[in-house]
């Protein structure tokens, strides 16, 4: 079963029962949010045309001809704007970018 078909399982389930779950709401709503990111280093092929980025937001890429990393933007009809130049055939996968960091409430830096 895959992460996707969890969460729909989840939700769908708890629209059942209309998600009178007392202090477990909270639980569920995180559990499905945390379903809903991508795993850790989840390259997505730019071959999957359907899953490309939003046009302009910023992503990380991968270089075919360098094996480097680096943020980038899709421009569209496979164009991609990086700090060194728009490319074309070159980005072959991408992930959306980490959330920043943020402490905790109470935790000293």
């Amino acid at each position: 079963m895959t992460r996707e078909e969890i969460k729909k399982g989840l939700i769908s389930y708890l629209d059942s029962i209309k998600w009178g779950i007392g202090e477990y709401h909270e639980v569920f709503g995180s559990l499905i949010n945390m379903l809903s990111l991508p795993e850790k280093d989840e390259w997505i092929s730019v071959s999957e045309r359907e899953r490309l980025p939003e046009q302009y937001k910023e992503v990380i890429v991968t270089d075919i001809e360098t094996s480097d990393t680096y943020l980038s933007r899709y421009i569209g009809n496979g164009y991609w704007e990086c700090d060194n130049g728009l490319f074309k055939n070159r980005i072959i996968a991408w992930q959306p970018k980490p959330k920043p960091y943020k402490a905790e409430k109470g935790c000293k830096e």
